[in-house]
């Protein structure tokens, strides 16, 4: 089973022969495609251009897409906005009706969130911020303090989900469970030009509640394994953290490109 995974590919940024030349790149040899996030950004409360990307690439690939969405799929939408929408989507994973527990293989599960960064690691009191806290609803003229309750809540939110769908897919008899997320879940592989995240912008590039969860669950089922894909830093990393291994796909803006073909 080859399952091609792309992250951050930003398709409302993209040139015809771009993303022409993305869809060569995906192939007719590949099985399925995953999307760890920021497929495309609305610039509208009208618009949710993932749905008709997503669609766009299912059929022209003729293979099954798998998704979950990234801070830039929110943009001009509340979480719940794009919750209720993205459910129906065909092929997204978090509380998805199509979604759930994907079989890739007799052994191997694909599982997702699109999750949220929380401020645990770093210091979020330094100044930095991110465009979503202009124009994602929930944070609309909210203060900082106000931005992290509600960062906090919606991954912890994510957190929950995957410690019940990963504990599940392992109960299935599956012996690896491939887990789809946006954000980095350790501070180890959030990196910013090749070197770890400082200290200012760490709490909004990593997860930390979500790398806990892991952990839980791994330590739970020490004889089964997680491979956890993730994007939002655009900067390839990679760990391996006892029965977990973690990869961050590379992004390049107006550059769509397969980070990497699973073999499962």
């Amino acid at each position: 089973m080859r399952l091609a995974w792309c992250t951050d590919i930003h398709l409302d940024l993209v040139q015809p022969d771009q993303y022409q030349a993305f869809i060569r790149q995906i192939g007719y040899q590949n099985d399925a495609l995953l999307i760890t996030g920021d497929i495309a950004e609305p610039k509208t409360c009208y618009e949710y251009p993932f749905e008709t990307w997503v669609k766009d690439l299912r059929e022209k690939t003729g293979i099954p897409v798998y998704f979950v969405l990234g801070n830039h799929d929110v943009y001009y939408h509340s979480f719940d906005d794009i919750d209720k929408k993205a459910k129906w989507v065909t092929g997204y994973l978090s509380n998805g009706v199509t979604g759930g527990i994907v079989q890739l293989t007799d052994k191997v599960a694909l599982v997702g969130h699109d999750g949220w960064y929380d401020g645990g690691f770093g210091n979020p009191y330094l100044g930095f911020t991110l465009p979503e806290f202009k124009v994602v609803r929930d944070f609309i003229g909210m203060d900082l303090n106000n931005i992290l309750r509600i960062m906090s809540r919606r991954a912890t939110q994510a957190a929950y989900y995957l410690i019940d769908i990963i504990g599940e897919a392992f109960l299935r008899g599956n012996q690896k469970v491939v887990v789809a997320t946006h954000v980095p879940p350790f501070k180890e592989v959030s990196l910013y030009d090749r070197k770890p995240s400082p200290e200012h912008s760490l709490p909004f590039f990593s997860s930390k509640v979500i790398g806990e969860a892991l952990k839980s669950i791994a330590e739970s089922w020490p004889d089964r394994e997680l491979l956890v894909l993730c994007g939002h830093t655009h900067w390839q990393a990679q760990m391996t953290l006892g029965n977990i291994t973690v990869k961050v796909g590379k992004a390049v803006y107006r550059c769509p490109q397969i980070a990497e073909v699973l073999v499962l």
